[in-house]
């Protein structure tokens, strides 16, 4: 876990650095919203509710990670 942090979705800057280290390989502009979604509930350390997300939470998630990489 992220500084023993377990992950909802409001914590977009911890889950993208999950998802930098587990798809580094992956390229960014081909994701789908679907693909995404299913990583993220994939992170041993999340535990939010899956039913909570939206398209503006997920792409807030792909902006981010955009911008880091």
């Amino acid at each position: 876990m992220i500084n023993g942090t377990q992950l909802s979705w409001d914590y977009t800057t911890d889950i993208v650095k999950l998802l930098i280290d587990t798809h580094s390989d992956v390229p960014l502009d081909g994701i789908s919203l679907g693909e995404l979604e299913k990583w993220v509930l994939e992170l041993p350390q999340f535990v939010g509710e899956a039913n909570l997300v939206n398209d503006a939470i997920l792409l807030s998630i792909l902006t981010e990670w955009i911008e880091e990489v």
